[in-house]
């Protein structure tokens, strides 16, 4: 999980040093980020979220909800009587 949330880190960060519309405290806050390489802390990634947000940077991305574990799981189902007696092994080999 930490590998993948280091290459959107990264990802995110090479996006937002290539937009133009970053203030200045921003582009070298960010750019120090970048550098660094490490994974962000809780809120220097809600900053960069927001940002990223802001400037509409992810308007393009498609969010993977069932990965992140924000979509419900539903309701549990009985497993039907007729899956329940399956043998637990292939039967052997006649001979």
């Amino acid at each position: 999980m930490s590998g993948q949330r280091t290459s959107n880190d990264a990802t995110r960060l090479a996006r937002l040093l290539a937009d133009d519309r970053l203030n200045e405290r921003e582009r070298e806050a960010f750019d120090e980020m970048a550098q660094r390489g490490r994974i962000l802390t809780a809120r220097q990634r809600t900053w960069v979220d927001d940002v990223y947000r802001r400037l509409e940077l992810d308007a393009d991305e498609a969010e993977n909800l069932w990965s992140d574990g924000a979509v419900p799981v539903g309701r549990p189902v009985d497993v039907p009587e007729v899956l329940r007696v399956l043998p637990k092994r292939p039967p052997g080999r006649r001979t």
